[in-house]
C-alpha cells in the first residue's frame, strides 16, 4: 500500500505533531496550536449525491488562512511518493483554492462532479504563512455506462392507482456502475430523480442472467395517511436472498432486459408485491 493511503484513516499529514501526543487547540479558550478539522457530509437534494460532496472546513482563532486541493487519489500518491507529504501540503497552498476569511470559521463547501476516486486535502497557516495543519477526506465518485434505454413498469395494481394513471410506465436508463463492482442501477425508474439501485447476487446463471438485490428505494407516491410508499425486492423484504431472489430478481446479460419480484410497502406494512420490469426499447 502507498504510504499516501494512510490518510484516509488517519486524516493528517505527518507535518503534525505525533498522534500519541494530545491534541491542543481544540477546546475553546485553550488554543496552544493552530487545529484544522474537516468533515464530509452528504450534499442537499438538489445536488447529484453519486459525483458531488460536501466538505465542512473547522479552523481555531490560531489558523490565519486555509486552502484546499481537489486530486485523483492515484495523481497524490504518485507526488507524495516522489516528492514527500510535506512538499504535497506545499502544493495544496500554492495550486488549490483558498477560503476567505478562514481563522476561527466554519466553512461548508460543495465540490461537484468527482467521477473517480479523489482526495480532498486542507492546509491551514498561521499568520506567518508557515504550515500548521493539514487533513484529508476520501471521496469515490461513481461512474455509470448506460447499458439501455427502455421502460420501467410495475406488476402491482395497487401502485398504479395511486399513481394516478392507467399504468406506472415510465422512460428509464439501465445503467452499470464502472468504479463500484456488482452495482448496477435503473436511473429515473420511479420518474425524474428517483432511481432503483441492483446489486448483483451469487454468479450468473447459465452465464446470461445475473440475479439482483434490490435495496430499500424511495418513491414519489403516498398512501393516505400511512404517508410515503417504498419498493425493495422480496430476498431484501424477507431477508433470504437464496429463496426470494436468487433466478427470481435477474438482469439479462444479453438483452438487458430486468425482471425483479418486488415489494411496495409504507411504514405500518407491506402493500403487496408483483413481478416489475424493465424493457428495452428494440
Amino acid at each position: 500500500m502507498k504510504k499516501y493511503l494512510y490518510i484516509i484513516a488517519s486524516a493528517t499529514i505527518a507535518l503534525l505533531a505525533s498522534s500519541c501526543e494530545k491534541e491542543q487547540g481544540t477546546v475553546p479558550g485553550n488554543d496552544s496550536k493552530a487545529v484544522l478539522t474537516t468533515y464530509q457530509y452528504t450534499p442537499s437534494s438538489e445536488y447529484n449525491v453519486d459525483n458531488d460532496v460536501q466538505i465542512r472546513f473547522a479552523a481555531n482563532k490560531n489558523v490565519a488562512d486555509v486552502y484546499y486541493l481537489v486530486e485523483d487519489t492515484a495523481a497524490v500518491n504518485s507526488y507524495v511518493a516522489a516528492q514527500g507529504e510535506e512538499a504535497y501540503a506545499k502544493k495544496v497552498v500554492s495550486e488549490g483554492t483558498k477560503l476567505a476569511d478562514a481563522g476561527g470559521k466554519v466553512q461548508d463547501v460543495v465540490i461537484t462532479g468527482l467521477a473517480g476516486s479523489f482526495f480532498i486535502t486542507a492546509v491551514g497557516t498561521d499568520a506567518k504563512g508557515n504550515l500548521t495543519d493539514a487533513r484529508t477526506q476520501y471521496f469515490k465518485g461513481l461512474k455509470w455506462t448506460d447499458k439501455a434505454t427502455g421502460t420501467y413498469a410495475t406488476g402491482r395494481a395497487t401502485i398504479v392507482t395511486l399513481a394516478g394513471s392507467a399504468t406506472l410506465s415510465t422512460t428509464a436508463v439501465l445503467q452499470k456502475c464502472e468504479n463500484d463492482e456488482g452495482r448496477w442501477r435503473i436511473k429515473n425508474a420511479l420518474g425524474n430523480g428517483y432511481d432503483l439501485t441492483l446489486w448483483e447476487y451469487e454468479e450468473p446463471i447459465y452465464d446470461n442472467y445475473q440475479s439482483v438485490r434490490v435495496p430499500s428505494a424511495a418513491t414519489p407516491f403516498e398512501y393516505g395517511s400511512y404517508g410515503a410508499i417504498f419498493v425493495r425486492d422480496v430476498g431484501t423484504w424477507q431477508n433470504d436472498y437464496d429463496s426470494y431472489t436468487y433466478g427470481q430478481s435477474y438482469i439479462n446479460l444479453t438483452t438487458f432486459a430486468v425482471s425483479l419480484w418486488n415489494q411496495w410497502y409504507v411504514s405500518a406494512g407491506s402493500l403487496g408485491y408483483a413481478t416489475d420490469t424493465f424493457t428495452p426499447a428494440s
